[in-house]
């Protein structure tokens, strides 16, 4: 928006049109920031008959209307050695430029750190693509990032609701965000079960007489196993009748992993006992 002159800025103005200077002057004179002190002596200047190059040497916003009088004077009488070079307070007449200018180098300066801070992208790093874990394995999302935004911003999510109790094969997902940009990495993580079932017998070791049925499966109280699956009607073992003596019997199951798990249990065949007639029907009358 153009800045409008005030009423004695505008009245400086009209002046140096009413006492004939050239539009040129007048340009130098008409600038908004030169309040209508100094305005008066720029255009005494030119009155007075010194230059526009001349009259451009004192035209600065930073020097006072005395300060420019003074100018104005040591010129008008060609004493330039009388021209002083010293600011109020002992500052060099070019300091009040220099501190703008300094002052808008820090401020580019500090404009331009705030634009790379917004360019700076997310990094996010992974030691690895994919992993394997055994069942019941403690899955620790952060053991597997060598590398990350160290920015105070940047915004990491880990995996969440990891288990590892049953064997299976999941993507672990890690976000950063970072100045409206997101970095994601993906983990994929195989859970094995390198662990053979367990087989929970109610006996170790069995007693039967000569003809009595063995059922090895009446004998298998459960099958645990890190599948979580029912393995208990899985269970091989040998039932029938079987000689007097005694056997180990062997029982195994295989689970979806093909570990294999083992039990054993002694079977002992004792000779049928043989009751006298008499004594049955003795017995049997009471």
């Amino acid at each position: 928006m153009k800045r409008q002159f005030s009423i004695l800025q505008q009245q400086e103005i009209d002046a140096a049109v009413n006492h004939g200077l050239l539009p040129s002057e007048i340009k130098v004179i008409s600038k908004p920031y030169f309040n209508h002190l100094q305005m008066k002596e720029l255009r005494l200047g030119f009155e007075s008959g010194l230059s526009e190059k001349e009259v451009k040497q004192y035209a600065k916003r930073w020097l006072s209307p005395q300060q420019m009088e003074e100018f104005r004077k040591c010129m008008k009488l060609g004493d330039r050695d009388a021209i002083p070079t010293t600011l109020p307070g002992g500052l060099q007449k070019n300091t009040w430029y220099s501190i703008g200018v300094l002052s808008c180098v820090c401020v580019l300066l500090f404009v331009a750190f705030l634009y790379l801070m917004r360019l700076e992208k997310p990094v996010l790093e992974l030691s690895a693509e994919e992993i394997t874990l055994s069942c019941g394995d403690l899955f620790e999302p952060r053991a597997y990032i060598i590398k990350q935004s160290s920015n105070p911003k940047a915004k990491l999510t880990l995996p969440k609701n990891v288990s590892t109790r049953v064997p299976k094969t999941f993507l672990a997902l890690y976000e950063l965000e970072l100045n409206e940009q997101i970095a994601y990495r993906s983990l994929i993580v195989h859970v094995v079960d390198v662990n053979p079932p367990e087989i929970h017998l109610t006996n170790r070791e069995v007693v039967l007489e000569e003809g009595q049925e063995f059922s090895c499966k009446a004998y298998v109280e459960q099958v645990i196993d890190d599948s979580g699956e029912d393995l208990k009607n899985e269970v091989n073992c040998e039932s029938g009748q079987f000689e007097i003596g005694t056997h180990e019997i062997h029982y195994e199951v295989k689970d979806a992993s093909h570990n294999i798990g083992e039990a054993q249990l002694t079977l002992i065949i004792s000779q049928k006992q043989e009751v006298d007639e008499e004594l049955q029907q003795a017995m049997a009358k009471g």
